[in-house]
């Protein structure tokens, strides 16, 4: 696969309305050949399957707040209907594979979720309950969320999706941070006085010292 061009995008508007970009030294002109359409950046495989199959194409990168980032990239109009019947062609397997990655990812944080929380046996079901709703919200891939942090051990993200469960379902969390309406100090107390309940929480559901 041929890597793409890198062009910067310079005027004012939308990028893909404009035919002329600056190369890499920004003292020359790169114009967009007839014929070539503009895909804009979101659907990353279907970006990877242009860029594999064009002889040529042109990256288009923009500076904002946060330094330089891809919107997206030039391809010829030939390159771009195949590239898009092969990502329409492998958008079931995709969603196959992703469901299926899901569904393991949840099950070990889930797993992890239950040894972390250690409640009583009187508690069993309520220990299930919460691990269950933390792995499902902490997991979703592309959310972010802590279930997807790899450069945290299983443990720890166990930890911190059980602790954010029960901030939300089992303390005053969110209804005292509508009632704060934007104020950062009343947030800041919300968010103390939550980890405070959270620790009563676990201390009152989990097992005994003499029951370990």
């Amino acid at each position: 696969m041929k890597k793409p061009t890198e062009i910067y995008w310079t005027a004012r508007g939308n990028e893909r309305d404009y035919l002329y970009y600056g190369d890499h030294t920004g003292k020359r002109l790169i114009r967009i050949p007839a014929g070539w359409v503009f895909l804009a950046a979101g659907a990353p495989a279907h970006t990877r399957a242009a860029i594999r199959f064009a002889r040529k194409s042109y990256a288009v990168l923009k500076n904002g707040r946060y330094g330089y980032s891809r919107r997206g990239v030039w391809i010829t109009a030939a390159t771009a209907d195949k590239a898009r019947a092969y990502y329409v062609d492998g958008m079931d397997a995709r969603a196959a594979a992703k469901e299926k990655r899901q569904e393991r990812d949840e099950s070990r944080l889930q797993a992890a979720c239950v040894d972390w929380l250690n409640f009583a046996p009187a508690h069993e079901l309520l220990c299930r309950r919460i691990a269950a709703s933390a792995a499902e919200q902490a997991s979703e891939i592309g959310s972010g969320r802590v279930g997807r942090a790899r450069n945290l051990d299983i443990e720890e993200r166990a930890r911190l999706a059980c602790r954010a469960t029960i901030r939300h379902e089992h303390t005053d969390y969110d209804y005292e941070c509508r009632a704060g309406d934007g104020d950062p100090d009343l947030y800041d107390h919300a968010r103390h006085m939550a980890a405070d309940e959270v620790d009563e929480f676990l201390a009152g559901h989990r097992l005994a010292h003499d029951e370990v």
